[in-house]
């Protein structure tokens, strides 16, 4: 629902259009680096756009919401921290994973919490499972984003 609630917002689109474009670039993510397809009814991110090929990650794949017990910047950090702690582990064990954002980006959504944690602020929605290798995204030099006194 969240998914479909971004994909009405031309805003939303534009901005994905920018960030998934075939121009050179040293940042976003070119089309043909988005991976397999889920599919109807599949959790995957699609970009606003259709990856090539016919390869499709599997059907039943784990997910993981990660929670905090408040939601300001010091559990953003703490966040943060654990899922690059997770992500290390999965990398570690061939396990792919990708984060389902659309229901965090929504406003509305931010301010829900897990009926079964009372006090649980969702700060990321992880999909793990397994799946072909995709190619290395583009990154912008050092220089470009690193301020010196």
């Amino acid at each position: 629902m969240a998914d479909a609630q971004l994909h009405a917002d031309g805003d939303y689109r534009a901005e994905l259009a920018r960030w998934t474009t075939e121009a050179p670039r040293s940042d976003g993510i070119p089309p043909d680096h988005l991976g397999p397809g889920g599919g109807a009814g599949t959790l995957t991110r699609d970009f606003g756009q259709l990856p090539a090929g016919d390869i499709r990650w599997e059907t039943c794949p784990q997910l993981a919401v990660l929670t905090t017990r408040d939601d300001q910047p010091l559990d953003w950090l703490r966040a943060g921290q654990a899922v690059q702690r997770v992500l290390l582990i999965a990398t570690l064990y061939g396990v792919s994973a990708s984060f389902l954002y659309q229901p965090l980006d929504l406003r509305d959504m931010r301010g829900r919490t897990d009926p079964r944690h009372h006090r649980a602020h969702p700060q990321m929605i992880i999909r793990f499972g397994y799946g072909p290798a995709v190619l290395d995204t583009p990154r912008r030099p050092v220089s470009d984003i690193l301020e010196t006194a």
